[in-house]
């Protein structure tokens, strides 16, 4: 609060840590069969396969700043 002109000034700085990255392809059992030869175990329809190795790629980091003002107002006696 700021004296004499009734003004409430407040801010908020946040900021959102990295977050590890994926990029998943599924491969159906046709191809697979294709490359190893044999189906998938358990007859499995399809395979996901991460193409990156964990935490080889982050997202961005993210700050934020939040502002407020707001300023009280007198009606004689009261006040809003």
């Amino acid at each position: 609060m700021v004296p004499r002109v009734d003004v409430l000034v407040s801010g908020v700085i946040t900021g959102s840590p990295r977050v590890p990255l994926s990029a998943n392809w599924t491969v159906s059992s046709a191809t697979v069969v294709q490359t190893l030869g044999r189906p998938l175990s358990g007859n499995t329809a399809n395979v996901t396969i991460n193409l990156l190795q964990p935490g080889q790629m982050y997202s961005n980091r993210v700050n934020e700043l939040v502002l407020r003002i707001g300023k009280n107002l007198r009606f004689g006696p009261t006040r809003r």
